[in-house]
Formats: C-alpha cells, sequence, structure tokens
C-alpha cells in the first residue's frame, strides 16, 4: 500500500471524526425550539377573565381560553419531544460516524465501513460526499487488500492467545 493510499484513508477517517463532531453539534441549533416549548408548557393556566359578568353576541366565547391552553400545552409538548428525538437522533449518528472513522484509522471491518457507507448516502450533502469518497478509496484493491491483511493479522493474533 503505498503512502498516498496511507495518507487518504487517514484522510477519510478525520473527515469521518470531523463529520461526527458536526453531527453532535447539529442539536444545538434546536434550542430556540426548546425554549420555545419550555415556555408554552409554563405558561400558567389562569381561568380566563371575563371584563363582563356575562358574554354579549360578538364577544369571544369562553371556551376559546381553554381550547389555547390545550393547544399551548400539545405544541410546547410536541416541541420539547421533537428537539429531545433530534437531539437523540443526532448523537447516535454522531457515535456511528466515530465508530466507522476508527475501523477505518485501524483498517478493520471493511464490509461493515461499506454498508454504512451505502446508508449514509442518505445524509445529503455531506454524507453523500463522504460515501462517494469511501466507496473511490475502499473500492481499491490496495486498500481492500490492507483491510484483509489487518483483519487476519488480528485473528491470528486472537487465536495464538488461546
Amino acid at each position: 500500500m503505498s503512502s498516498s493510499e496511507l495518507s487518504d484513508l487517514r484522510l477519510l477517517a478525520r473527515l469521518h471524526y470531523g463529520l461526527a463532531v458536526f453531527t453532535a453539534w447539529f442539536p444545538l441549533l434546536t434550542l430556540p425550539v426548546l425554549a420555545a416549548g419550555i415556555e408554552l408548557l409554563s405558561t400558567p393556566d389562569s381561568p380566563p377573565q371575563l371584563s363582563r359578568p356575562v358574554a354579549l353576541p360578538g364577544d369571544d366565547a369562553p371556551g376559546d381560553d381553554a381550547e389555547a391552553r390545550v393547544w399551548r400545552n400539545v405544541l410546547g409538548k410536541l416541541a420539547v419531544g421533537g428537539v429531545a428525538a433530534i437531539t437523540a437522533i443526532c448523537l447516535v449518528h454522531a457515535a456511528l460516524l466515530w465508530y466507522v472513522g476508527s475501523q477505518i484509522s485501524a483498517r478493520r471491518r471493511w464490509r461493515l465501513v461499506m454498508v454504512f457507507s451505502v446508508l449514509h448516502f442518505i445524509n445529503v450533502p455531506l454524507g453523500t460526499a463522504l460515501s462517494i469518497l469511501s466507496f473511490s478509496l475502499l473500492g481499491r484493491q490496495d486498500c481492500r487488500y490492507a483491510f484483509d491483511r489487518v483483519e487476519k493479522q488480528t485473528v491470528g493474533a486472537q487465536r495464538t492467545e488461546r
């Protein structure tokens, strides 16, 4: 394996690490939505204040305030739940990216890296570009041989330890 191919593999691993960090920081963009959701949930549920003891025709119906409170509650819960879901998905995705980058650095689990690259096409545009780069580098015969050689050495070392 040439030194340029080794440097290409190091670059590919670093790009996976970089995208992992970017993906892990992405939920910070949802903080305004979280703040709005918390604000909606923390709005006091005070009973409607009528300026007149009797509702006149053309006035808002007394049930409008109760309905508005219900919608504030629903929207607040959706906002907080949505932010929690996006945060969880981003952190799991970042962990997977970091793991794949570590496997590329160690030149192990070639098939896993290729399968993840196929699945990563969905992450447009950065994941798609990273997947294309992964296919072009890992599809080379020398890179494949380097992964196989390291895996065989690892398996051989495990057998001699037993």
